[in-house]
């Protein structure tokens, strides 16, 4: 089950905040949203770009993280999060190209008006796994912005 999705960070659909080495292309990262929410042992927190999230929805993610965990190769291991990123990275990349396929992308863009759009969004993907293994009960460290 997804516990938590953080909303889109950009400045109007398609338009998401960017990060670049040219200033005047780069939003200031300082102003970016940031959360904290509680977690448990067992619990998997996937952080993605938009690559992801364009083509995959929450609940597709979810399911694909559940199955993926629950395999369990001839070893005995369970699958590895840098594996399991790179997984929901190909599955949206397979995605971005099917020009049928309902997501995320074409609804948000058929809600901001263009009646017709189906199909993925082409992007680069950027998908990090961690697994929550025990409980911390430290507070976290509060966010600092790097000084660019």
């Amino acid at each position: 089950k997804v516990a938590f999705k953080s909303p889109p960070q950009q400045h109007s659909f398609n338009f998401p905040y960017q990060v670049s080495s040219v200033p005047k292309y780069s939003d200031d990262p300082a102003n970016a949203d940031t959360f904290s929410f509680n977690t448990m042992p067992g619990d998997t927190i996937v952080l993605g770009t938009d690559g992801l999230f364009d083509n995959l929805y929450p609940e597709e993610i979810a399911s694909i993280v559940y199955e993926a965990k629950e395999h369990k190769p001839s070893r005995g291991n369970r699958i590895t999060p840098e594996a399991l990123a790179s997984l929901l990275a190909n599955q949206a990349h397979e995605i971005a190209v099917d020009e049928g396929r309902d997501t995320p992308f074409s609804y948000g863009a058929r809600q901001a008006g263009w009646d017709e759009e189906y199909g993925g969004k082409m992007d680069d993907c950027t998908v990090v796994v961690t697994y929550v293994n025990r409980h911390n009960s430290r507070q976290p460290a509060p966010y600092i912005p790097p000084k660019l």
